[in-house]
C-alpha cells in the first residue's frame, strides 16, 4: 500500500495492485519477498506429468514459389493510370497551396525588418 492506509494503488481498495505487499501476507513487503513455486508454474509439466518435455515447435518446410505478375487488359491499365493521375494532381495542388502559404510567411517576415 503506498500510503499504508489499506486503499491500494490509486485508491481502489486492498489486493488490487501488484501483490507485493502486507496484503498478501508476507513478512516484508516489496521485492524482498519470494516467488511463487509448484506446478504449473513454467516448469515444463506437461498434463501434470512428473517428466519435463522439452517444449519444442516443429518446423515446417513451406516452399514458396514465385508467381507471374498477372497482365491487365488495356482498359484496366487505363484505369488504373487515371486513377493514379487523379491522386498525383490532388497531391501537386495541395503541395502548391502549401509553397504559397510559405511565400507569404516569408514575405510578411521581411516586412517586419
Amino acid at each position: 500500500m503506498p500510503g499504508g492506509d489499506q486503499t491500494g494503488p490509486l485508491g481502489l481498495g486492498p489486493m488490487t495492485g501488484r501483490g507485493l505487499g502486507y496484503c498478501v501476507r508476507y513478512n516484508t513487503p516489496g521485492y524482498a519477498n519470494p516467488r511463487p513455486r509448484g506446478f504449473g508454474r513454467g516448469f515444463g509439466w506437461r498434463r501434470w506429468g512428473f517428466v519435463p518435455i522439452e517444449r519444442t515447435i516443429p518446423i515446417q518446410n513451406i516452399a514458396v514459389y514465385p508467381t507471374q505478375p498477372q497482365q491487365l487488359t488495356k482498359e484496366q491499365e487505363i484505369t488504373m493510370l487515371e486513377n493514379d493521375a487523379k491522386v498525383v494532381e490532388a497531391e501537386q495542388k495541395a503541395l502548391n497551396q502549401e509553397l504559397e502559404e510559405i511565400k507569404k510567411r516569408i514575405e510578411e517576415l521581411r516586412k517586419e525588418k
